[in-house]
């Protein structure tokens, strides 16, 4: 955990040192014939804006890898899609950047090389998130790819034919309106990501709804800058929105991004965890139950437990019948994790030694050997 902890400290602050390091960089003259999104007074910001949200982006990749070990092999592979993405869309921030600081940044040509890595980056993540559902058994028209397809071809067929503003400039149309599409594309994921790591968050176990709780939220404050960008170059609306400020929420979903990836992390590492019954077996039983990545699938075992902690009073022991019925569970839940549960790997060894690390107490079988 510690080495998580300094990979999430040397990220947050090597976005920070590109950022201060960017406002060395000369202003560049601006040619003729291009349209920029920023002027020279706010070119240094703007820079500095894409450098933190590309570095961001391309550590909380890296720290969602450093999470990896002790997962499925499926939910690996969800989480591969996943760091594809953010890694895609950083280098399209990072071209962005590089736009900036040439002066080119809405080139029809740039602006369209640009748009591309953004959009097949959030489209990755998009498949990712689709395979993490799939895995809870989450169906519905937003986790089916070809609902989705369809959908996205039907609004890049209505942007291709949206009217820009006649001072926009646009010094190549059929470049502009892919540039568009693309980017309508990109604008619509962000929502129907966050609604599936939504519906994810309410369906998954509390180790794992942390994560995908900043995820949501990482979608969620994409949407509005990226909105504004879209609409920019048909409605006139930096006369009323602080571009700044629009550039502060894509920062706002990299820290988010991060913040994703440390709680991610986190899933499969060691900590101690406090007794809540004062009592070995029981606690030992809540605690399996925690580690279940779909609590539907474990809820009917658990009821047995329920019915338990309902009539049980503090410092009252565990009379013969509920030490048994503790001891069905607690066999019945080992069971689950060690063949059925979908995200995580485990094993009877494993689980004892967990169980021993945090309640200082061996389980043990019905017939009263060690379990593993």
């Amino acid at each position: 955990m510690f080495k998580v902890k300094i990979a999430t400290i040397a990220v947050l602050v090597g976005g920070i040192l590109f950022a201060a390091l960017s406002y060395l960089l000369p202003v560049p003259h601006l040619s003729d014939g291009y349209r920029s999104l920023i002027d020279e007074a706010s070119y240094h910001s703007t820079l500095a804006f894409l450098f933190i949200s590309s570095t961001y982006g391309f550590g909380g990749a890296l720290l969602f890898l450093l999470g990896l070990n002790g997962l499925s092999t499926a939910f690996r592979r969800t989480y591969y899609s996943i760091c594809a993405g953010f890694f895609i869309q950083s280098l399209g921030s990072l071209y962005y950047a590089y736009g900036g600081y040439r002066g080119v940044i809405k080139n029809d040509t740039f602006y369209l090389i640009a748009e591309i890595p953004l959009m097949i980056g959030i489209v990755v993540i998009y498949i990712g998130l689709v395979k993490y559902a799939r895995l809870l058994r989450i169906s519905n028209p937003l986790t089916k790819p070809v609902f989705v397809t369809i959908g996205f071809i039907l609004l890049m067929a209505i942007v291709w034919v949206l009217p820009h503003r006649s001072d926009v400039g646009v010094t190549r149309e059929t470049l502009f309106d892919i540039a568009h599409a693309l980017q309508s594309v990109e604008l619509i994921s962000y929502a129907i990501i966050a609604l599936i790591a939504a519906q994810i968050h309410d369906s998954v176990g509390p180790l794992y709804a942390r994560s995908i709780w900043w995820l949501k939220w990482a979608m969620v404050t994409a949407f509005p800058p990226t909105l504004v960008l879209f609409l920019g170059d048909y409605v006139k609306l930096y006369k009323w929105i602080n571009s700044d400020a629009m550039s502060l929420l894509f920062i706002v979903t990299s820290i988010f991004t991060i913040c994703s990836a440390y709680a991610f992390s986190k899933i499969t590492r060691t900590h101690v965890k406090q007794q809540v019954y004062d009592n070995s077996l029981l606690d030992s039983v809540i605690f399996l139950g925690s580690l279940a990545s779909n609590p539907t699938d474990i809820d009917p075992i658990l009821d047995k437990v329920r019915v338990i902690t309902s009539n049980r009073t503090e410092n009252t022991p565990l009379d013969a019948q509920e030490t048994h019925t503790l001891q069905e569970v607690y066999t019945e839940l080992e069971t689950y994790l060690t063949t059925k549960e979908q995200l995580r790997t485990f094993s009877r060894a494993g689980l004892t030694e967990l169980v021993q690390e945090r309640f200082n107490w061996t389980p043990k079988t019905q017939s009263g050997n060690t379990t593993g």
